[in-house]
C-alpha cells in the first residue's frame, strides 16, 4: 500500500480577518481547492492551518499563532503554496511558512511557476 503524505496547506489569514471569518474560510477553501486540483489522484491528506486554527488562535499574538503553524509544518510532509496570487503573494505569514519550510528541510510545492518564481526570489532577495 502507498503511503499519504500530509501536505501544510498555506491560505492568508490576517489581511483578510477585517474582511470577515466567512472571507477568510473562503480563501483557506480556495486554497484547498488548488492543492486538491495540484495532487489530483495522490495519495495525500491536505491540512489547512487557516481552517484548524482560526478560532484557537484568535486571541494569540501574530508570533505566537505563528509557532503553533510551524509545529503543524514540522508534522507535514510537504508545503504547498498557490490559491488566489493577490493575498497569497502579501501574507506575511505564508512567507514565514515558507523560510521556515526551507530552513527545516520539509519540501516547498508550488501551484504553478508563478508562485515558485515570487518565493523563490522573495527569499534571496530577503538574505541579500
Amino acid at each position: 500500500m502507498k503511503n499519504v503524505k500530509r501536505i501544510y496547506v498555506c491560505s492568508p489569514y490576517t489581511a483578510l480577518k477585517e474582511f470577515g471569518d466567512n472571507v477568510v474560510r473562503l480563501y483557506a477553501l480556495k486554497a484547498l481547492k488548488s492543492a486538491n486540483a495540484f495532487y489530483a489522484d495522490d495519495r495525500v491528506e491536505l491540512f489547512s492551518p487557516v481552517l484548524t486554527n482560526m478560532y484557537t488562535c484568535e486571541h494569540l499574538s501574530h508570533d505566537e499563532a505563528m509557532q503553533i503553524c510551524f509545529a503543524q509544518l514540522r508534522s507535514c510532509d510537504e508545503l504547498f503554496i498557490g490559491g488566489e496570487l493577490r493575498t497569497t503573494f502579501f501574507s506575511k505569514g505564508i512567507t514565514m511558512e515558507y523560510k521556515f519550510a526551507k530552513e527545516q528541510g520539509v519540501p516547498v510545492v508550488f501551484e504553478d511557476e508563478i508562485f515558485k518564481r515570487f518565493y523563490e526570489k522573495e527569499v534571496s532577495h530577503a538574505k541579500a
